[in-house]
């Protein structure tokens, strides 16, 4: 029984250790597959993240090779079938600033009209595309339209009034239509053409593009690509005395978009964008495809949006059942074919109020802009902007005046500073002042009549008013001060020149180097020029004038309601006192004299040449130069590149001619603006404060 016991002990024994050995193995086998799933898990997670990686490293490469063919032109014929493409270089800049404008895409001798309209002006030029199917405006010169010749800005300065109240927005709406030079029937679709395509269609000129479904309606035979972009009101002309037409200056904000936001507009339509920030030599590509289809009705999928800081840009896109459109403004630099080229443009603003940021960005605001697929034609509009207060300037009262400058402000903030004076219409010059001001000067708009402060009307003048300015300036910016002066105030910054060594440079556009009469008060034309005194005084003694002479062609133009050339009330004839002449071998610095040799307001050339006579007897010691525009008129002074004023302009009681041709005239105010600068970024260099102060200024010879 013993045995028998112990026989079943150890058999129980052994079953302990069978069912531990179990339970150990299936311990291990549990152990063993949690380690599989564990490693399973890893190894799926590694691949994929590797497959993550792999796929944002090859989004990272793709997106780096767009960048490069948008930057280099890549991989992007000139003539891409399939896409008509509107290129505006830069998108966003200080109005005076030089635009580019190529059309690309465009059949070989298609016709490309560009259109401008901007606050009640508009403009238009017709070109034929080249063999390249391109249209670029700083190389190609119109076949008809608005001006002639090659002129990168012509659309700018010929646009004319259209009947509407001219608004002050600076807004402005650039379109390019192209119609294809082939004998293809406008409602004809080339076999595989995307239906309803009018970019791609037009841009081939008919010629196969891709595939479209069957049943596609017809492709259109003109597409237009619409840009929008800022742009100055119409300047209104000032003649050398009383004019009335005063340069409107009016305030604009530019707050506008900075960027344009890359995501999805409209998913159902296709409708994507891809933007940088619209600074210079920037893109702008708007797509359109798969649109919903639609045979005998249009349908239509889009969405717009709005900035934070009031500015929107508006996209649409238009095609038909399956349509894929395209207008890009991608860089366009194959073959060196466009370049972005600094140069000039404008509107003049009356900005009011205290020291404030205008012009800058909204920090972060998104670009609005919009695409529409509807019908059988595409249409592409973009907003851009063109700043009449450069970014990275504010605007100050100072001095009785306006000024410029860039944000900070004070000693070391800018190079130098600069008085801009304006002509006999009194008021501000604002405008110039803030676009100069975007070259690196603390620029002061300083009026001299007609202000707090100062005489109501160009009568005995003090010449003190500007060298109090001059002081105050140089002591704000720590470094010389230079006065820019237009018509009657390019007469003032040569004759307060000659009497403020501490001024360190002059330019004098359309002025003159005689002292002239006054402008005195009145309604009527012979009223103002009966007021015999003087312009200007120093020390309180009025500064000896030629007088004003009333010729008998200027009476008969007054009686019978014809411009009169008031040029003629300044007779140079049989010579004049030496003591009328502006003593400019006095100024203590380089001296630019710019005018044109068809001045009807007043004779400038010949003004102007008797300053550049007395600096070359005198031997001056500073660089001088006497520019004179053949063919052009009295309205050269002031930023280029806006609606340029007829010929003839409102004074009192009367219309004065102002002289010279409408075209010409424009592109000697480009070349004078871009002079002006250039001269005071060469001329201007900073010296020690203690070189600034006037020192006994010297009586003016009498």
């Amino acid at each position: 029984m013993a045995k028998d016991s112990h026989q079943r002990s150890h058999r129980s024994q052994k079953s302990h250790k069978s069912q531990r050995a179990q339970k150990s193995q299936e311990a291990q086998r549990q152990a063993q597959g949690q380690a599989q799933e564990q490693a399973q898990e890893q190894t799926q997670e590694q691949t994929q993240g590797q497959a993550l990686g792999e796929a944002q490293r090859e989004t990272q490469k793709q997106a780096e090779r767009k960048q490069a063919e948008q930057k280099q032109g890549a991989r992007q014929p000139e003539n891409s079938p399939g896409r008509l493409e509107l290129v505006v270089e830069p998108l966003r800049a200080p109005v005076d600033h030089e635009v580019s404008i190529t059309v690309r895409g465009a059949r070989a001798g298609a016709e490309v009209t560009l259109r401008l309209s901007a606050d009640g002006h508009e403009s238009e030029a017709v070109f034929l595309a080249d063999e390249r199917g391109v249209v670029d405006a700083t190389r190609h010169a119109p076949v008809s339209g608005s001006y002639a010749g090659v002129d990168p800005m012509g659309l700018f300065w010929s646009a004319r009034p259209t009947g509407e109240q001219p608004g002050t927005s600076g807004k402005a709406v650039l379109t390019a239509t192209a119609t294809p030079a082939s004998s293809a029937p406008a409602d004809s679709v080339s076999e595989g053409a995307p239906a309803g395509s009018a970019l791609a269609s037009s841009a081939a000129g008919g010629a196969p593009v891709g595939s479209g479904p069957a049943g596609s309606s017809a492709t259109a035979s003109t597409a237009a690509v619409s840009t929008s972009v800022e742009s100055g009101t119409a300047d209104q002309a000032l003649g050398g005395l009383g004019a009335t037409g005063a340069d409107s200056d009016t305030a604009a904000a530019d707050s506008g978009t900075s960027a344009l936001s890359a995501k999805p507009l409209a998913a159902s339509a296709g409708v994507s964008a891809l933007a940088r920030k619209a600074l210079s030599n920037t893109s702008h590509q708007v797509e359109a495809g798969d649109a919903p289809s639609s045979d005998a009705a249009s349908s239509s999928a889009g969405t717009s949006a709005s900035t934070g800081a009031g500015a929107s840009t508006d996209a649409s896109a238009d095609a038909s059942a399956d349509a894929s459109t395209d207008a890009s403004a991608d860089a366009f630099a194959a073959n060196g074919s466009t370049a972005a080229v600094p140069a000039a443009d404008a509107s003049t603003p009356g900005v009011s109020g205290a020291a404030s940021a205008v012009g800058a960005p909204a920090a972060g605001a998104p670009a609005a802009w919009s695409a529409h697929v509807s019908g059988a034609s595409a249409v592409v509009e973009v907003e851009l902007e063109r700043l009449s207060v450069p970014d990275g300037v504010r605007r100050v009262e100072f001095a009785g005046g306006v000024l410029f400058e860039p944000e900070g402000g004070g000693s070391g903030a800018a190079a130098a500073g600069v008085i801009v004076l304006g002509g006999s219409e009194g008021g501000l010059r604002e405008l110039d002042a803030a676009l100069l001001a975007g070259h690196g000067f603390a620029v002061l708009a300083l009026p001299y009549f007609g202000a707090p402060g100062v005489p109501e009307n160009l009568v005995d003048v003090p010449l003190e008013h500007v060298g109090d300015a001059v002081e105050a300036l140089a002591e704000r910016v720590g470094g010389p001060v230079g006065l820019v002066g237009g018509s009657r105030g390019g007469e003032l910054a040569l004759l307060a020149a000659s009497v403020l060594p501490s001024v360190r440079a002059v330019v004098s556009v359309v002025g003159s180097g005689v002292v002239t009469q006054c402008v005195g008060a009145g309604k009527r034309l012979l009223e103002i020029l009966e007021v015999d005194a003087a312009a200007w005084t120093w020390k309180g003694q009025p500064v000896p004038y030629l007088p004003h002479v009333v010729s008998p062609g200027m009476r008969a133009a007054i009686v019978d309601g014809e411009p009169v050339v008031l040029a003629e009330a300044f007779d140079l004839g049989d010579g004049f006192p030496e003591d009328v002449e502006i003593p400019v071998e006095r100024i203590a610095g380089p001296v630019l004299l710019v005018s044109g040799d068809r001045d009807a307001s007043w004779p400038s050339a010949d003004l102007s040449e008797v300053a550049h006579r007395r600096l070359e007897a005198n031997d001056h010691p500073h660089p001088h130069e006497h520019v004179v525009h053949p063919g052009a008129g009295h309205l050269l002074a002031g930023p280029p590149n806006r609606p340029q004023p007829d010929n003839v302009v409102d004074g009192p009681g009367v219309r004065f001619e102002m002289g010279g041709d409408r075209a010409t005239t424009a592109r000697a105010k480009a070349d004078t603006w871009n002079r002006t600068t250039t001269f005071l970024k060469t001329h201007l260099k900073t010296r020690p404060k203690s070189q600034l102060k006037t020192q006994g200024s010297p009586d003016r010879t009498a």
